[in-house]
């Protein structure tokens, strides 16, 4: 794996800080979700989580680390917090990043969805539409 590092001091080396937002951006190695990864010790980390547990202490169980500054390689502790899955969820939502939303489906759009199925267009062609 990319991005191993024993210490501090190396793990230091791989943050640019931007002074524009305050964020402390991981340059290491990062997952395909935006997260931040590196190897301590021979323990797994998101980098953080790392940096939470460095500068804060221990994150309970069934905590979360979320993001005020909304950036996945950020790990300066002041933009972190803990919160349960639900209260980062709930975050996301206010902020207005919900990347999981599903279309509204007004009934005006239900009506026309019947209407083509009834035609014989295909339930494929539909949801294309």
């Amino acid at each position: 794996m990319k991005g191993r590092a024993n210490t501090s001091a190396t793990l230091i080396s791989q943050v640019s800080f931007v002074p524009e937002t305050s964020c402390w951006e991981w340059t290491g190695y990062i997952e395909t979700n935006g997260y931040g990864r590196v190897c301590i010790q021979g323990k797994r980390w998101r980098v953080h989580r790392w940096s939470y547990t460095h500068h804060c202490g221990p994150i309970p169980e069934g905590m979360v680390v979320c993001h005020k500054c909304d950036n996945p390689r950020c790990i300066n502790p002041v933009h972190l917090f803990l919160g349960t899955h639900a209260d980062n969820v709930m975050d996301t939502k206010n902020k207005g990043r919900n990347r999981n939303q599903w279309p509204i489906i007004t009934t005006e759009k239900v009506e026309m969805m019947n209407e083509l199925y009834s035609k014989g267009v295909s339930k494929v062609k539909i949801a294309a539409i």
